[in-house]
């Protein structure tokens, strides 16, 4: 009897290992990754021009323009002016031709505008500063997805395998009440039962199999490389569920010291402080120095070859268009500088439930090895009283311990995940430089 239930079980599992290599098959390994690919090699990419990316690269070239614009202005201008003129000259003139053509060069330079200039260059400082930490943190956030994704492509194997082997199991119990049907020894409803058991576990495993599929083409397009995708994949052991988490004070001070997005918000404050003092002298007075040089076909006693002087230009009355847009440029200012206080307290929050949630999952995670070991265990000694023939759970023990590396993988992700979401609000690359470890851990 146990024979024939061992030949029936190298059957249905021949079987739902072609389909398996079916599925091997229809995904070719992409010759733009590495074969099999892992998290480093993933995360490799990541500074790559993907369209997430791109948005924030044009928003910092922009930046760029910007304040090579606002510097532009406070340039010297250099003007060529050519006139050509054919007059009725008056009969007292000395010079009695009607061509009166001339050649102006000039050029003109601001020298001094009380403080508008310098505070219109300082705003797009700041606002280049701010879109450079929001690169950064669209990178990290980059990163971040990438993570997610792969764990998600990992589960989802061994989700798929899970439900490969249970449904195995159940398909061999079904097979041998029909054959007891056979025999008179249990009923149709038996049989029908004992289907609609397998037709649910056979359902499951075919979704885990489209879900394999999926997860894969959301890694790919992570990876920017969506027309190929990730043939096989390398489960991450990075062992973070020993790291040493540092205190929630520590944490916070570096956070708040290097936080992309907060510094983005500051840089934003800055730059709205600029453009206040920017609008207060937009009307005010400039100090100009110009110089000019002529050349006239009709030379005439008044007319000068050359010239230097200063002008300063006094504006009387500009109607209230400079308290107008003092106004605005104060209240954008404190907009940013509610959005830059919302975006510390924010801060603070996260830092607070990242730490939190790795103190918990790494109590999860000693739970999680506990219950792998007694599955291990447990399934060791299915195959020792399967081999004495007490009894025959051996495919469900081992479908039990597929579903604890399962779970066991689910919670190094949402370890992994915590810590580079750590990383990102801490301003440093996610899981570049992993924490120090505690080897002492168990």
């Amino acid at each position: 009897m146990l024979l024939g239930l061992a030949r029936r079980c190298s059957i249905v599992s021949l079987s739902l290992g072609l389909l398996s290599s079916l599925y091997a098959e229809e995904i070719k390994p992409s010759p733009g990754l590495p074969e099999p690919l892992t998290l480093d090699a993933a995360l490799s990419l990541a500074d790559s021009m993907h369209p997430s990316l791109e948005s924030a690269r044009a928003e910092l070239d922009l930046a760029h323009a910007r304040l090579e614009k606002s510097t532009a202005d406070d340039d010297v201008r250099i003007q060529l002016d050519l006139r050509t003129r054919i007059i009725d000259p008056v009969p007292s003139a000395p010079d009695h031709s009607n061509q009166d053509h001339s050649a102006t060069l000039w050029l003109e330079k601001r020298l001094y505008d009380f403080g508008a200039q310098d505070a219109a260059d300082q705003a797009a400082e700041f606002d280049l500063k701010g879109q450079e930490q929001r690169l950064i943190s669209a990178t990290q956030q980059h990163r971040i997805e990438i993570v997610k994704r792969f764990y998600e492509a990992v589960l989802a194997d061994l989700q798929f395998y899970r439900y490969n082997e249970e449904m195995s199991v159940v398909y061999i119990a079904l097979d041998r009440l029909r054959i007891r049907r056979d025999l008179k020894q249990v009923s149709d409803l038996d049989v029908l039962e004992a289907d609609t058991a397998y037709q649910k576990i056979r359902h499951l495993r075919y979704k885990s199999l489209n879900d394999q599929r999926q997860t894969r083409a959301r890694l790919a397009d992570a990876l920017n490389t969506p027309e190929t995708l990730p043939a096989t994949l390398v489960p991450p052991t990075l062992g973070l569920h020993k790291a040493i988490i540092p205190e929630y004070e520590e944490l916070l001070k570096v956070a708040f010291d290097k936080n992309p997005a907060l510094l983005a918000a500051r840089a934003q404050v800055q730059a709205a402080e600029a453009r206040v003092e920017a609008a207060r002298h937009k009307f005010g007075p400039v100090l100009k120095a110009d110089a000019d040089v002529n050349a006239y076909t009709r030379p005439i006693g008044s007319r000068e070859n050359w010239g230097i002087g200063l002008k300063l230009e006094v504006p009387l009355y500009v109607g209230r268009r400079s308290d107008a847009e003092t106004a605005q440029s104060l209240a954008d200012l404190h907009k940013l500088q509610a959005q830059a206080r919302n975006t510390e307290n924010m801060l603070r929050e996260a830092v607070l439930e990242r730490w939190l949630e790795l103190d918990g999952l790494q109590s999860k995670r000693k739970q999680m090895e506990s219950i792998r070991d007694y599955r291990e265990l447990y399934l060791d000694r299915s195959r020792a009283m399967y081999e004495m023939e007490f009894k025959a759970d051996l495919g469900d023990a081992m479908t039990r311990v597929s579903e604890a590396a399962h779970d066991m993988m689910q919670t190094d992700y949402q370890i992994t995940l915590a810590w580079a979401e750590l990383d990102a609000l801490l301003g440093r690359k996610p899981l570049v430089q992993l924490p120090p470890m505690n080897e002492k851990s168990k």
